[in-house]
């Protein structure tokens, strides 16, 4: 006869995944009532942890969408940001070329301008 396993309890890692393991054990306590066992854990009261569970589990939802609602904003920020920086780019190319010997002119309209030496390449 093979010799049992130790039994192993693999907890998940994620969120989603914690809060519905929780709300499975917080279902089955309650259903127990008083002979619950888990009346018996010392530093885990689930009469106060079980009623949080649903409201952890609206937060993840809420965070995963504000996520996906980020990741779309982001998308459509750096397609205009490309014209945008391509536009800031033909500008100062043009500002620098037309303005060649007072280069301290495209301040005016909000480059910073450096005109201090480059450092000498070393080797």
């Amino acid at each position: 006869m093979a010799a049992p396993t130790s039994g192993r309890v693999n907890l998940p890692k994620s969120p989603k995944e914690g809060f519905e393991l929780a709300a499975d054990i917080y279902k089955k306590h309650q259903a127990d009532g008083d002979k619950s066992e888990l009346k018996h854990l010392i530093d885990t009261d689930w009469d106060i942890i079980g009623p949080t569970v649903a409201e952890g589990q609206q937060h993840h939802e809420d965070a995963e969408r504000f996520k996906g609602l980020a990741e779309e904003a982001y998308r459509k920020r750096d397609a205009i940001f490309a014209k945008v920086e391509q536009a800031n780019s033909d500008t100062a190319s043009y500002l620098k070329g037309k303005y060649k010997k007072t280069p301290k002119t495209l301040i005016g309209w909000g480059f910073n301008v450096d005109d201090t030496p480059k450092a000498k390449k070393k080797g």
